[in-house]
């Protein structure tokens, strides 16, 4: 009987904790129907980029032209169910095919050679010399791994319905910048200083929770200081305590042998504005948080978001909604570790510079603005205006 009497009362507690049993009896569905949503989209389609140099040759070598066969072949190349796999597009700049191949517009480029037509011609009149695949990206870049399969398997196609020679070809790779230098720990460590800035969204919202629970804030009220004054001194402790993480978890990396190849400036401004956005993602914890205890339960949410899905931990596929000014969206660019990861990866690996991350900065500090309007708007309902 007294078990019962203890199940009972145990049961009765958990029920009026309402808000702590539905997080922790949701969230794995949510985590499940999340990682769905970001991995199950429509037929991926890799932008493929290709500089024909075929040219011409004298009459009676060849008439063939055997690189617009092979763009041909890229263009129309499908997968088992017909989904187209590649896409074409109209660029001849060589200097803009490559900065296209460092900002993830495109995958991969693949150059076919002034001689691809006579390598061809040769191989079917059974010349042991092969052509040359010659195909360039950026060895971090997801999309590039499965693209350069798809390149290979369409020009394998067309090498085998012209000469009908199966695997002849010279594969020849080149990596954009320094990603072909950079191993597993190298390209982990920008997302490990992301995940650093991560770890204060706890200690922002237990900051400003400890404040409420001590009354603290009613105090503070009676010197007429208003919601933004206490949030924005509040968030400067952080963004310090902030720095210091990335600073600490930055220089083990370069003692255990992580070079930058950017400017570091550049990259602490990015992690200072990330920091001001984690802050607003704490301030929105704590103004949904009564207690200490609710922090660590709400926060469990945007924790595992910030960490999971922004590819601060693990690279995952991007589920991409649409495009604004030539860049995908995907689902994940609604957090904003996500864009400091791309812009850290480009500044500590690629050494790129302040205008080539403009984009992500832009991001950051929208999705900053976003999150601390939002957050300061709960704050002063739930906390601040209610004392």
């Amino acid at each position: 009987m007294k078990t019962l009497y203890v199940f009972k009362k145990s049961l009765v507690e958990q029920v009026r904790d309402y808000w702590a049993l539905l997080l922790t009896l949701s969230a794995a569905p949510f985590f499940v129907v999340l990682y769905w949503a970001m991995t199950i989209t429509t037929p991926k389609v890799y932008t493929v980029e290709v500089l024909n140099n075929d040219k011409i040759v004298p009459a009676g070598v060849t008439s063939a032209m055997h690189g617009n066969e092979l763009l041909q072949t890229i263009k129309t190349y499908k997968d088992a169910s017909g989904n187209q796999l590649m896409l074409v597009p109209e660029t001849h700049d060589k200097n803009t095919i490559l900065e296209n191949l460092q900002e993830r517009k495109s995958a991969v480029l693949l150059e076919i050679p002034e001689n691809f037509s006579v390598m061809v011609e040769a191989c079917k009149r059974g010349d042991t010399n092969k052509p040359v695949i010659k195909v360039s990206g950026d060895m971090m870049n997801p999309q590039y791994s499965i693209a350069i399969i798809y390149v290979i398997g369409a020009y394998e196609e067309m090498l085998m319905q012209a000469t009908g020679r199966e695997r002849f070809y010279t594969f020849q790779e080149e990596f954009i910048g320094s990603s072909g230098d950079v191993n597993d720990f190298t390209a982990s460590v920008p997302g490990l200083i992301i995940f650093s800035i991560i770890m204060m969204l706890s200690t922002a919202a237990l900051s400003i929770v400890r404040e409420i629970e001590n009354k603290t804030i009613t105090r503070l009220q009676l010197t007429r200081m208003s919601a933004l004054d206490y949030l924005s001194g509040m968030s400067l402790t952080q963004i310090i305590v902030s720095i210091l993480s990335v600073i600490a978890t930055f220089y083990t990396a370069v003692a255990l042998g992580f070079t930058a190849h950017g400017s570091i400036l550049l990259a602490i401004l990015v992690c200072i504005l990330t920091a001001k956005s984690i802050v607003g993602v704490g301030l929105i914890v704590a103004s949904l948080s009564k207690t200490s205890g609710n922090v660590l339960t709400v926060g469990v949410f945007p924790l595992f978001l910030l960490m999971w899905f922004t590819g601060a931990m693990y690279p995952l596929p991007r589920a991409e909604l649409f495009t604004i000014a030539g860049r995908q969206i995907a689902l994940n660019d609604v957090l904003s570790p996500s864009h400091a990861v791309i812009a850290l990866n480009k500044v500590l690996i690629h050494g790129a510079g302040f205008s080539d991350i403009l984009f992500e900065m832009a991001a950051i500090i929208f999705l900053t603005v976003v999150y601390f309007l939002l957050g300061l708007a709960l704050f002063r309902k739930m906390h601040f205006e209610a004392k």
